[in-house]
C-alpha cells in the first residue's frame, strides 16, 4: 500500500473538521469576530480619547497657545478648554514618519524602524510585531479609528495597524479642507 503524507496542520483539520479542512478554517477564522464582543471589557463609562497631532504646526500661533491676532484654531480651541494640551513636548524625530511611529509605539526611531524615506532604500514601514497605542485601546475596548492626509502617516507604511476603521485622503490640502 502506498502511504500518503500530509503535513501536520492538515491532519488537524482533518481531524476536527471531518475530512472538511474548509469549514473548520471558517470556523477559526471568525472566532475572533464572536468571541471579542463577548470578551470585550465594557466601555460605556470610560472617557472618549480624541489624539490630534499635526504636522508643521507653530505652537505659537495657535489660538489656545496664547495666539490672539487673529481666529487660526477656533476648533482647535474648543477642544483645549474642554480637555488637554501640551505646550512642552520633544519629538523624537526632526520628521512626521518616525516622529509619530514613536507617538504611537512609546519606542525610539531605532527600536521602532520606521524611520527611511522612499530614496533612500532603507526600512519604510512601521513593524507589525511592533504593539501600537490604538491596538493597547481596542484591546481595551475602546473603538478605534484613524484619519491622515498625510502619505507619511499612511496604510502603506502600516500606520493604519490597529485602527478599526481608518480613513486616508493624501490629496486633500488646507485650501479644500
Amino acid at each position: 500500500s502506498r502511504k500518503i503524507s500530509l503535513s501536520w496542520p492538515r491532519r488537524l483539520l482533518e481531524v476536527f473538521a471531518g475530512r472538511r479542512p474548509v469549514a473548520l478554517v471558517v470556523v477559526v477564522a471568525l472566532a475572533p469576530q464572536i468571541i471579542a464582543p463577548i470578551l470585550r471589557p465594557d466601555v460605556t463609562n470610560k472617557p472618549k480619547v480624541l489624539l490630534i497631532t499635526l504636522d508643521t504646526l507653530r505652537l505659537d500661533y495657535v489660538g489656545w497657545a496664547g495666539f490672539e491676532e487673529f481666529p487660526t484654531t477656533p476648533r482647535l480651541d474648543q477642544l483645549a478648554a474642554s480637555g488637554a494640551a501640551f505646550t512642552g513636548t520633544i519629538s523624537q524625530s526632526s520628521w512626521t514618519k518616525p516622529a509619530t511611529a514613536t507617538l504611537l509605539t512609546g519606542l525610539v526611531p531605532n527600536r521602532h524602524l520606521a524611520i527611511g524615506r522612499p530614496a533612500s532604500g532603507s526600512n519604510l514601514k512601521l513593524p507589525g510585531r511592533v504593539r501600537t497605542l490604538q491596538e493597547a485601546f481596542a484591546s481595551g475596548g475602546w473603538f478605534t479609528a484613524g484619519v491622515t492626509t498625510t502619505p507619511n502617516i499612511s496604510s502603506a507604511f502600516r500606520f493604519r495597524q490597529g485602527f478599526m476603521r481608518f480613513g486616508e485622503n493624501t490629496t486633500i490640502n488646507a485650501e479644500n479642507a
